[in-house]
């Protein structure tokens, strides 16, 4: 069951390294095209962390205090990144890699269904 989403591999990783510490195994998905292809992250929907079904409870309570460390308060600090990400991304058009992690509810992961074979006419 996929437990969280993780915008960023530190992210992930992190998340990854605290529920593997509590004993619960983790299969983050995706997580190595997200490192070759970080500027895609948010189109791939970010890195999934699933869990079996039977520790997806303890997960979701680990996860429920998890979280980033929040923003310096001055906001002189702010905005010299908010410029220099700005200026990266004009000036390189690249995008600064993303980052970020969100505690999802219980989600079933389940195969997509098979298309059925179209009846002879």
């Amino acid at each position: 069951m996929t437990v969280g989403r993780a915008y960023g591999l530190a992210d992930a990783a992190l998340a990854e390294a605290m529920l593997t510490a509590h004993g619960i195994k983790v299969f983050p998905d995706i997580r190595y095209s997200h490192s070759m292809a970080w500027h895609l992250t948010h189109a791939f929907g970010g890195v999934e962390l699933r869990v079996p079904v039977s520790l997806a409870g303890d997960a979701l309570e680990l996860l429920a205090d998890f979280q980033a460390e929040p923003w310096p308060k001055a906001p002189g600090w702010r905005l010299s990144v908010t410029a220099v990400s700005l200026v990266v991304l004009v000036l390189l058009n690249t995008p600064l890699p993303a980052s970020g992690f969100y505690a999802s509810g219980l989600r079933r992961v389940t195969a997509p269904a098979a298309a059925s074979p179209a009846k002879p006419t």
